[in-house]
C-alpha cells in the first residue's frame, strides 16, 4: 500500500512557463507524479509515472521533494531511477548546502562507490555526482 501526498501542479506549470521561456521545451520532458511511500523509503515521487522506455538518462536534476516533506526527502532518486541512468550518467542534487543534502550525498556515494561528488556553493550549493567507469 502506498501514501500520496499533494505535489502542487503549481510548481509544474511553473517550470513549464520557465522552460517554454528560456525555449528549452523541447529538451525537457515534464511529468508531474505524486509522491507516495514504497519499500520503507521517505516520500519520493511515483517513478511509475514514467514511461517505461524512458531511459537511460545521461542527466538526473534532483530538486525536490521539499525538505519539509520528510528528512533526507531526496534520497531515493538515485536508488529508484539507478536502473534508467546511462552508465556515465550525471546528477545535479540542489540544495546540498543543507545539512540533509549533504547526508544524502554521503550516503549515495557509500552505496554506489562509482559515484563521485563535487560541491559548487552556489545559492544554496549544488552536489554533482559523476558516475566513475
Amino acid at each position: 500500500m502506498s501514501t500520496a501526498w499533494s505535489t502542487g501542479p503549481e510548481y509544474a506549470q511553473k517550470t513549464r512557463t520557465l522552460l517554454e521561456q528560456h525555449g528549452l521545451s523541447s529538451f525537457a520532458t515534464l511529468i508531474l507524479a505524486p509522491l507516495v511511500v514504497r519499500d520503507g523509503f521517505t516520500p519520493w515521487y511515483d517513478e511509475t509515472a514514467l514511461p517505461p522506455t524512458m531511459g537511460p538518462a545521461n542527466l538526473l536534476v534532483v530538486d525536490g521533494p521539499p525538505a519539509s516533506v520528510a528528512a533526507e526527502t531526496r534520497y531515493p532518486a538515485l536508488p529508484r531511477l539507478m536502473d534508467r541512468l546511462a552508465a556515465s550518467a550525471t546528477v545535479f542534487l540542489d540544495d546540498a548546502g543543507r545539512p540533509d543534502e549533504l547526508r544524502i550525498v554521503q550516503r549515495w556515494t557509500q552505496n554506489w562507490p562509482t559515484f563521485k561528488a563535487e560541491y559548487l556553493p552556489l545559492e544554496k550549493g549544488l552536489a554533482i555526482l559523476s558516475r566513475q567507469q
